[in-house]
């Protein structure tokens, strides 16, 4: 990750700033990975979980949010599949 300047302040990764703020890593990561101006500038992530500016639900997305979205939902039927099968092997 490339370093960027926010509010003066110059960090190195993500993950620094992220433990700075005391915001979570893994949903700033998320929202630059499926948003393109995130993506491009992560301040704009950090603003977005900070509160400071809202997320539009007409933001453009990244060419990985689809993918996600496939990947998060064949994780979601194995789940259920594995909690159905227990169901049944304990019934």
């Amino acid at each position: 990750m490339r370093s960027f300047t926010y509010q003066g302040v110059e960090y190195r990764s993500l993950q620094e700033c992220c433990c700075k703020l005391k915001i979570s890593y893994h949903k700033v990561r998320r929202l630059c990975r499926h948003y393109v101006r995130a993506h491009h500038d992560p301040v704009v992530a950090v603003r977005w979980c900070l509160g400071v500016d809202k997320l539009s639900h007409l933001e453009p997305r990244t060419p990985q949010y689809p993918q996600d979205l496939v990947k998060s939902y064949d994780r979601q039927e194995k789940f259920k599949d594995r909690i159905y099968q227990k169901f049944i092997d304990n019934f």
